[in-house]
């Protein structure tokens, strides 16, 4: 297997993993809210934003992104 095949493999999984985890934190941003007397709790809120911030970052940095005309998002691995 070559180097490119190796990472074609191995990189579609990841991103696969990373756009999963990305639909995952955005739906869960609904039970947030910076609404809150808790300073604790207001601290799992501002973790929630960084952590989706982080996968997003990560997954635009590592793939190639293609929006649809329906508005739907293909990632891929990165070609050279």
């Amino acid at each position: 297997m070559t180097n490119k095949e190796q990472y074609q493999k191995s990189a579609q999984k990841v991103i696969h993993l990373l756009a999963e985890a990305s639909v995952e934190l955005q739906n869960a941003r609904n039970g947030y809210s910076p609404e809150t007397n808790s300073f604790i709790d207001y601290e799992y809120y501002i973790e929630s934003i960084k952590l989706q911030a982080i996968v997003d970052a990560t997954l635009q940095a590592s793939a190639d992104v293609k929006v649809e005309n329906n508005g739907d998002i293909t990632y891929r691995a990165k070609e050279f």
